[in-house]
């Protein structure tokens, strides 16, 4: 028998709203009752969450497997042993083996994550370099998978949706440059995961309340703020909405409860970071000023590559963050992400008394001002930032749980099922072809970029934007090499030696000690600091012919090239050699020619000292404005490099060939020198106002 129109209606209104996620007590505005004043209640909740939620706890599972999977197939970064360095002072002179401390800004902070690490390592008795690295990288990446799990559990206290808590974690741990820091990056990657614990914690006091709770989210954001100083975001953000609930509670009851909330969070957070401090305990107060300032202006002289433009220290743009946030996150979580700031403002605008009482839209606004703020305040104060945006990875804490508030939204938005099928079908497909991107790129995922830049012309990201700053991949190079030479040592020149002296450290042993950096007679050139590689391509095959090299999107991570040319090759560097020493424009210490758009640089019975001394290479432009903006107080471009980048050795002779560039030159300086002892030679080049020939 046929179904009445009016049974059909109801059951179709009934199957629309159980497609509806529910909506939580705390996002209709309610307040959960507490459930007890133990600081331990926290965790004793996050528990009885996880035993219903086996789907998390399979994903968890499975990422830690593949962790150890690859967990080796990683290198030692340019601060790991710096890091270390940290926990170990920090260590001694909590313990009295030490009165010394590190005089420099690494003695404020992170010693909450590294001094754990530390003592680990001593209780397991580790001694080789290999194991101690190899076990810094796992206890790393372990602590970024427990962000991913309070992801979960703090989306699941908002929604009360298992699936979309899930997709919040998947979505937190598949950032796929976040991915590859949570191995080697012991600085930002524990703040990132602090924060998201952090901030359960913040929506759990809230809900429930009480001193414990507020105590309890004090002392974490006490350690936030040891690991990195814009933990004081979340400080201010706590303490400004519990001071809106003083003013918003009925009867001296309320208030007061409210209040002291407020007190036990201050408090607690002070105290926590003057524990965890030990820099601080000599003098509080003074060195918590001094902590503050020296870090929130820290001095950079390194050079940053961005947009095709040098820019000296933190002389960035004010488009820095942004950029680099919005090229390198999956594009599919920008849109997410940007439709839950948009909606969670909106809702504000329209409800604002909704906005300022304990609820999911209150809590939205810590999101966004979480995220948004750090930024204006970077550039408002022109803060140092530098390494793409390494120093501000915890804004992706805040991004990935508003975009399951975007997602959530644009689902309410949708009338038909089969749309909001479809909406998750493309945010489970966005995840896919992130994990696909990954898996193509590994074990390099710190370079990964999205499709809103160029990724397909050759070399364009390189000779654009910082490629690699931190050298992992050197250690990939040196097993490379070794693979090549099974047998014996391998002597390899590299510019900044301790570099690669670092990633050795994670090789084997038996490897370990097959690798000469350096030596009399280095057989082989790596390559791979963007000093190098900023302004153009490889020294070209003719002058160092590439052995090997390893490329993402089409752009070099390295480059190995053999250090003395072989006789194929013999002919044209010769030539190039003679017709520099007979003709040359500037006789010095090395006979220099300006020819095809280069520096030629010719010296015969060259030494090994010769060549490993540092190069200056001064440009003075006719015009000033074609320099990098960075360069232009400075009134010339500067090309310093090192030897092995451009040069080869040939039976005790040496010749360089640098490019340079192509805008109208006046005069170039050019030379060698010694650091701390100045010049070794220095001559000046007047080109004549034209460009190179």
């Amino acid at each position: 028998m046929p179904e009445p129109a009016r049974n059909r209606a109801q059951r179709r209104a009934i199957q629309r709203r159980r497609a509806q996620p529910a909506a939580s007590a705390a996002e209709r505005g309610e307040t959960p009752q507490a459930a007890g004043s133990s600081p331990s209640g926290a965790f004793r909740g996050a528990r009885a969450s996880l035993r219903r939620s086996w789907g998390v706890l399979a994903a968890l599972t499975l990422f830690l497997a593949v962790g150890l999977a690859v967990l080796d197939d990683y290198g030692v970064t340019t601060d790991e042993g710096f890091q270390r360095q940290l926990a170990t002072r920090n260590l001694d002179y909590v313990l009295g083996a030490s009165s010394d401390f590190l005089q420099d800004h690494n003695k404020f902070y992170g010693a909450a994550f590294e001094a754990p690490l530390v003592l680990i390592e001593r209780a397991l008795g580790l001694q080789d370099s290999r194991a101690i690295y190899l076990s810094r990288h796992l206890l790393t990446h372990l602590f970024f998978l427990i962000g991913g799990l309070f992801a979960y559990l703090l989306t699941l206290r908002l929604f009360r949706n298992r699936w979309l808590a899930l997709l919040a974690a998947l979505l937190f741990l598949l950032h796929p440059r976040l991915y590859a820091h949570s191995f080697f990056n012991s600085k930002d990657i524990p703040f990132l995961a602090a924060f998201v614990v952090t901030l359960f914690l913040a929506h759990r006091a809230f809900g429930r309340g009480n001193v414990g709770a507020f105590a309890l989210l004090g002392a974490a954001t006490g350690i936030l703020m040891n690991l990195r100083i814009m933990g004081a975001v979340l400080l201010a953000g706590v303490l400004l909405a519990r001071l809106i609930d003083v003013g918003l509670a009925s009867g001296k009851e309320g208030r007061t409860r409210a209040g002291l909330g407020a007190a036990a969070f201050a408090l607690a957070a002070l105290l926590t970071v003057h524990a965890t401090l030990p820099y601080l305990w000599p003098s509080p107060f003074a060195r918590l000023f001094e902590w503050w300032t020296t870090l929130s202006a820290h001095a950079n002289l390194t050079t940053q590559l961005f947009g095709g433009e040098l820019f000296e220290g933190g002389d960035t743009p004010i488009h820095f963050l942004p950029t680099w946030f919005f090229i390198t996150t999956p594009p599919f979580a920008l849109a997410l992400g940007s439709a839950g700031i948009a909606a969670v403002c909106w809702r504000s605008v329209r409800r604002p008394a909704s906005a300022l009482r304990n609820g999911s839209l209150r809590f939205g606004l810590l999101l966004a001002a979480c995220f948004a703020l750090p930024v204006f305040a970077a550039i408002a104060e022109s803060a140092t930032v530098y390494n793409g945006w390494r120093q501000v990875y915890f804004l992706w804490a805040p991004f990935s749980l508003l975009s399951i508030f975007g997602l959530r939204r644009l689902s309410a938005a949708l009338r038909r099922p089969r749309l909001r099928a479809a909406l998750y079908g493309a945010a489970g497909a966005g995840l896919a072809a992130g994990i696909v991107s990954m898996a193509a790129i590994h074990p390099h995922q710190q370079v990964s970029f999205n499709f809103l830049v160029d990724r397909v012309a050759p070399e364009r990201l390189r000779t654009q934007y910082d490629f690699d700053y931190w050298s992992h991949p050197v250690r990939e190079a040196m097993e490379t090499l070794l693979e090549l030479h099974p047998v014996g040592q391998v002597s390899i020149e590299y510019g900044f030696r301790s570099l690669a002296a670092r990633n050795a450290l994670i090789l084997p042993p038996e490897d370990r000690e097959r690798i000469v950096i350096g030596g009399d007679n280095p057989r082989y050139s790596l390559t791979n600091y963007r000093r190098f590689w900023g302004s153009g391509p490889l020294t070209p095959e003719v002058y160092a012919p590439i052995l090997r090299e390893r490329k993402v999107y089409g752009s070099a991570l390295y480059a190995l090239t053999q250090f003395a040319v072989d006789e194929p090759f013999a002919g044209k560097y010769r030539a190039d050699y003679e017709e520099a020493a007979a003709q040359p424009d500037i006789r010095s210490e090395f006979n220099v020619r300006l020819a095809d758009g280069a520096l030629f640089y010719a010296k015969e019975r060259c030494s090994l000292d010769d060549a490993r001394r540092l190069w200056f290479l001064h440009i003075l432009p006719v015009s000033e404005d074609d320099l990098p903006p960075a360069r232009r107080e400075w009134g010339f471009d500067n090309l310093d490099f090192f030897f092995a980048a451009y040069g080869v050795t040939l039976n005790g002779v040496c010749i360089a060939r640098v490019p340079l560039p192509s805008y109208d030159i006046a005069a170039v300086r050019t030379g060698q020198f010694v650091r701390g002892e100045g010049s070794v030679w220095e001559a000046e080049l007047r080109v004549g106002g034209r460009a190179p020939p």
